[in-house]
């Protein structure tokens, strides 16, 4: 299993509302499970699972890159760095 890890740089995906679509974070039930879109320059929306707390701020950033390795249909991150 080495699969390089990969940057994807993205942004999240929102509805004409304005709210961020696709993400799942529910600290109660698992503190480090979290999942969200993320959409990439090609216009892609790749699902990425992030098996930490989700980072502080998301929601606000403009930008988000993720570190990880990509698997069939998600993309596992091993970091989360936002812009």
């Amino acid at each position: 299993n080495n699969y390089e890890e990969v940057h994807i740089v993205g942004t999240l995906p929102k509805n004409p509302t304005g709210d961020i679509v696709g993400m799942v974070y529910n600290p109660a039930l698992d503190p480090n499970y979290f999942e969200f879109q993320l959409k990439d320059s090609l216009n892609r929306t790749e699902k990425v699972l992030y098996f930490q707390a989700k980072p502080q701020d998301f929601e606000r950033s403009e930008k988000i890159v993720v570190i990880g390795k990509a698997k069939k249909n998600v993309f596992i991150a091993s970091k989360i760095l936002m812009k």
